[in-house]
């Protein structure tokens, strides 16, 4: 916390918050501490960084409008995107949000105890990769302060100019030394760089422990019916059950109970096909390609319904035609047969290649 604390006193100093925006602490503290139980809770047995704790207790996070792309972003905010793209899409429980703009997010690594400072990772939605970007969430604002001092730079006297000023310098090979100079000085320093978002059997060994990921989450346990003995059973009650197939996604969208993002496919074995619903909180370990064969555990509360049919060729002629109007009034038709479909279909709950 004190080495925090100490780069953002170094930061006002070279950087004077400007009038249209000036730095205020959190607006509701209540709301804050509530955030904060609930954020502990949410990620529990891990905990959220004491720096970043005192930084939302202390200061209000979206008044620090100069700093790097992207920005800070408030603790309330920070936890929806955790929950969104963590327990909803997958993404590493380990990083939690602690800035948004634009599609993109700086993220604090997340530890069960913390020696030293945690560092901070960028991603930005359809990145392949997260990229450690900072050692330290103290280490941004002290390399926003350097690159100033360095550049002698001065706050304008008009506000709308703060961007044409700050911008430049906290973007570059000069400020990507300073930050590389910082790394080099950390704990961070020697670790790998970028992290692939697939495979997750990639990821780093203890990302993988928090996404809940060891031996047991790999083994298979055997099939306990074929796709037409599954189909048969849920059309008298529900069930759940082991199948041995091959998984096929047909698209996506938020079709999980819910609203929680999910994949719509379909399942096969030598005895048929059925619709299957794949949500992105379910580990992602391989074999989503349709290529290999995959044993899934899977819940049906409905008897099943069939497949879907999803031709659109009615909707482009429709739009190739400049039917506009027509065209979305039918992509709104397909989408809301999509989604009755949706909640009769069966919820795929572990899916593990077996090759």
């Amino acid at each position: 916390m004190d080495d925090l604390r100490h780069a953002i006193d170094w930061y006002v100093e070279a950087v004077p918050a400007g009038s249209l925006f000036p730095l205020q602490p959190p607006p509701s503290p209540a709301e804050v501490e509530a955030t904060i139980l609930e954020a502990g809770s949410a990620i529990s047995p891990l905990q959220l960084p004491p720096e970043v704790v005192w930084l939302w207790r202390t200061w209000d996070p979206t008044r620090f409008t100069d700093l790097p792309y992207p920005r800070l972003t408030s603790p309330d905010f920070a936890l929806h995107c955790w929950r969104q793209d963590a327990l909803e899409s997958g993404h590493p429980k380990i990083l939690f949000p602690v800035a948004y703009e634009s599609h993109g997010f700086l993220l604090v690594e997340l530890g069960e105890a913390y020696e030293q400072p945690a560092p901070i990772w960028y991603y930005a939605y359809a990145d392949e990769a997260f990229v450690l970007k900072y050692p330290s969430l103290a280490s941004l604002f002290r390399a926003c302060a350097e690159a100033v001092e360095i550049a002698g730079a001065r706050p304008p006297s008009d506000d709308n100019d703060r961007y044409a000023v700050y911008a430049p310098l906290f973007d570059g090979p000069t400020f990507d030394a300073i930050v590389e100079r910082h790394f080099t000085a950390s704990a961070h320093g020697t670790r790998e760089r970028r992290v692939a978002i697939d495979p997750m059997l990639e990821w780093p060994d203890h990302w993988q422990r928090a996404q809940g990921l060891d031996s047991a989450a790999l083994k298979p346990e055997g099939a306990t019916h074929t796709v037409r003995a599954f189909a048969e059973a849920a059309a008298t009650s529900p069930l759940t059950g082991r199948l041995v197939g091959v998984f096929r996604s047909q698209g996506g969208g938020s079709l999980a109970p819910g609203g929680a993002m999910a994949s719509f496919g379909t399942f096969t074995d030598p005895t048929g096909t059925i619709p299957v619903l794949l949500p992105h909180s379910v580990l992602d370990v391989g074999g989503r390609d349709g290529t290999m064969e995959v044993e899934i555990e899977i819940e049906a509360t409905t008897p099943i319904p069939p497949i879907p049919e999803l031709d659109t060729r009615d909707i482009q002629n429709a739009a190739l035609s400049g039917e506009i109007a027509n065209a979305q009034a039918l992509g709104a038709q397909l989408g809301h047969a999509l989604h009755n479909a949706a909640t009769q279909m069966p919820l795929i709950r572990r899916m593990i290649p077996l090759h």
